[in-house]
């Protein structure tokens, strides 16, 4: 059986076992396993009965008792070497009420799979699982090797999760997938840097009826540093010559995903303060204050010399008592010429019958992790509503079609014996 006909049969299989697919994810979904606080035993048994039941044996890793990794392997030789990397763990559901439906029902509806987790990512994850285990029920004849990676807590860092895996030699590779979620179309190839901490300042209490006379109230004088840092946003980051061309046709992708004026982002950094905190009493006046800063800084950007421009901030505030706790790591991307790149985008073409459009994305994964290990990346799956956000949800058609892109571009990569 020649490759053509090996992906003809995938196609027909898949095909034949869509439902089952929906079931394994809304199955998933159907599992509260939110990180924090990062149990992930039940979903890890979950998985691990679904791989027992086709055969396909795994290994399982805890760094930290809960946080459950599983790797599975297929394939006859050591190289060439494909990885799938997938996360269980989801961030919290929050206000249940506020959710249309329950966010842990695994809802099928209206061609629709919902509840949190659906688009970020156990349908992309789902879709992974499932594709491993057509490949193995199938018998297919892979000529390299190909490894299933599912990790605990991306949400929180992946400390022990895939940081733990790639660095001690636990999973290694010659190129990657990640399964979060991208849009059909859209080929990851790049990710946004970030700096970011903590923001302290001192001041001196008071009782508060002598203020704004009396004392030195460290939440004012936060007031007046958080301007100065975000002017960093105004300033504008060249792009590299070798990806000018995708990320000035990301600008209009990024209108299209997230709005007008989302696309300034390409060369700007943002900049949020996402939790403050301060004061002890309302008739106090405050002695402490603190602020976290989140920053994503696009390629081209340096993040030691960002993290110069906060200092810098900080010191053009005239504000004194403030320290900062602050670290960061570059933006990168891997070129549009890599191997992996290229059979993931012929595989799109052929599934959707248009071209791949290749894409720089505004938040971060565990892509990062790949790239600190020198291991080629891409990021493409199913993409849905409400991320992050009450309602979450992702397409059926969506999930179906990047299991067939999976399971058919492993075959191309990998070739066969």
């Amino acid at each position: 059986m020649n490759k053509e006909e090996i992906k003809t049969k995938l196609k027909k299989e898949l095909k034949n076992t869509e439902n089952s697919l929906v079931s394994l994810c809304s199955g998933l979904i159907g599992i509260e396993n939110e990180n924090p606080p990062g149990d992930m035993m039940d979903i890890a048994g979950y998985i691990k009965d679904y791989l027992n039941k086709y055969g396909c044996k795994y290994k399982s890793y805890e760094k930290e008792r809960g946080r459950v990794n599983l790797v599975a392997d297929l394939g006859a030789s050591e190289h060439p070497h494909l990885v799938w990397n997938g996360h269980m763990d989801v961030v919290p559901a929050g206000d249940k009420s506020r959710w249309t439906f329950d966010p842990y029902g695994g809802l099928v509806k209206d061609g629709y799979i919902h509840g949190r987790g659906a688009s970020d990512m156990k349908c992309g994850l789902g879709a992974m699982i499932h594709a491993f285990t057509t490949v193995k029920r199938l018998d297919i004849d892979l000529q390299g090797s190909l490894t299933l990676m599912v990790v605990p807590d991306e949400e929180t860092g992946s400390r022990f999760g895939t940081r733990y895996l790639l660095e001690e030699d636990i999973v290694g590779g010659d190129a990657c997938i990640v399964g979060e979620p991208t849009g059909l179309d859209l080929v990851e190839i790049g990710q946004k840097g970030s700096v970011g901490g903590l923001i302290k300042v001192e001041g001196s209490p008071i009782h508060a009826s002598l203020s704004p006379i009396k004392g030195d109230s460290a939440i004012l004088k936060m007031c007046r540093v958080l301007p100065e840092i975000l002017k960093i946003h105004e300033v504008e980051f060249r792009t590299p010559k070798d990806i000018e061309d995708i990320v000035e046709g990301n600008r209009k992708l990024y209108r299209e995903l997230e709005g007008e004026g989302v696309e300034r982002m390409l060369n700007h950094a943002s900049v949020n303060f996402g939790v403050i905190k301060g004061g002890t009493k309302s008739n106090v006046v405050p002695e402490y204050c603190e602020c976290t800063l989140d920053m994503r800084i696009p390629i081209g950007a340096d993040n030691v010399k960002i993290q110069e421009m906060v200092r810098k901030a900080v010191r053009d505030s005239g504000v004194d008592g403030v320290t900062l706790e602050i670290r960061g790591r570059n933006a990168f991307y891997f070129s549009p010429e890599e191997s992996i790149t290229k059979t993931v985008g012929d595989t799109v073409r052929d599934v959707l019958g248009r071209d791949p459009r290749l894409f720089i994305q505004w938040a971060c994964s565990d892509v990062s992790a790949f790239y600190a290990k020198g291991i080629p990346t891409i990021q493409y799956g199913p993409h849905g509503l409400g991320i992050h956000g009450y309602d979450e949800r992702a397409k059926v058609n969506t999930v179906v079609t990047a299991a067939a892109v999976y399971a058919l571009s492993a075959v191309d990569f990998l070739g066969r014996g």
